[in-house]
């Protein structure tokens, strides 16, 4: 004879409860609610898209205004966005950005005859090198030579390199290895070398230093993907128009977690900035409609924008998160031994 199933009534996920008297579950693992009163098992992971060359820290997906899926995930020193119809990832890690262009100038020297010159150059580091800088042209006498001046120092660049030709866009690399930041590249009494041509692509990315038991955090303001990692300066990214991360515009402090407030504000928590240094239960906003502006805070312009800070001291402990957009509130910050709501009051204007 056939037996009726045997049914375990299992009550509601009430984690927040103690366990005494608890009408519900204080742990509940692996399973999903099915109906008002019963779970089922949770599905098994599907692969969606190829490996990451490291352990993924992080990853957010964001709908822009044509409707497309753009995801993001990010290891200990790279960001990458899916490639749209596949499952290969693209790095966007910030780069070094091109220099501007190259000056020119003839010394004496060589046996050469006169010549018209046409200079682009590049930045280098160890990850690769930029594309090549707008082009400059410079007549030269019979027996000068060329000279071009090494382009200033920029963030991420170890090196530079010198492509010079007889004709416009046919200039070929002149150095065998990268000249040093500082030190200009003189034409050889022999006359020009046919180098390597032109790079296509930027390649001397600026990698990141997550630490490896961090995460990269998201949020999306207004088609701008906003990240942070802590160790580095926040990153941005429009969508639809970026090709790699940049650092976040104007100075802003970091942070540990990051989210959109009011779809009007974006906010770092549990912060740190070169004055005050680290602040752990600090909450800080940008001014209102503008993920760049993160004037002094204390003044007029700060107070006219909208931005600034506050520490939420006490004994509650550390920020251990930010969310917005919430039902009953704006958003809130989960703390150690405490969440507080963000209320806002005021005009945005």
């Amino acid at each position: 004879m056939a037996q009726d199933p045997l049914v375990i009534n299992a009550g509601p996920w009430l984690p927040d409860l103690p366990d005494f008297r608890n009408p519900g579950s204080p742990y509940v693992r692996n399973v999903v609610p099915r109906t008002p009163v019963s779970y089922g098992p949770f599905a098994a992971p599907t692969p969606y898209s190829g490996a990451l060359p490291a352990r993924c820290q992080g990853a957010c997906a964001y709908i822009d205004s044509g409707g497309n899926v753009n995801i993001f995930a990010g290891d200990q020193t790279d960001l990458f966005v899916l490639t749209a119809g596949s499952t290969n990832w693209t790095k966007v890690t910030r780069v070094v950005a091109a220099p501007s262009a190259p000056t020119l100038s003839a010394v004496s020297g060589g046996s050469l005859g006169a010549t018209t010159y046409y200079a682009k150059i590049t930045y280098t580091n160890a990850q690769g090198e930029t594309v090549a800088s707008s082009e400059a042209t410079l007549a030269v006498s019979a027996n000068d030579i060329l000279k071009i001046a090494s382009p200033t120092s920029a963030t991420g660049a170890t090196g530079w390199n010198a492509y010079v030709g007889t004709a416009p866009g046919a200039e070929t690399l002149q150095n065998s290895t990268p000249i040093a930041i500082g030190t200009a590249w003189t034409e050889p009494t022999s006359g020009l070398v046919s180098g390597a041509a032109l790079p296509s692509a930027n390649t001397a990315t600026r990698p990141y230093n997550v630490d490896p038991g961090a995460e990269w955090r998201f949020t999306y303001f207004n088609g701008v993907v906003v990240a942070t990692d802590f160790a580095d300066a926040p990153q941005a990214f429009t969508l639809g128009t970026s090709s790699f991360f940049d650092d976040l515009a104007g100075s802003p402090p970091q942070g540990r977690y990051v989210a959109t407030l009011k779809n009007a504000f974006v906010v770092f928590a549990n912060a740190y900035d070169p004055t005050d240094g680290n602040a752990p239960q600090r909450v800080w906003n940008s001014g209102a409609r503008d993920q760049t502006a993160w004037p002094t805070p204390g003044g007029t312009t700060a107070a006219t924008k909208q931005s600034g800070f506050t520490d939420l001291l006490g004994d509650a402990g550390w920020i251990q998160g930010i969310v917005g957009d919430l039902g009953q509130a704006d958003g809130a910050v989960f703390m150690e031994r405490a969440i507080k709501r963000i209320i806002y009051v005021g005009p945005r204007e």
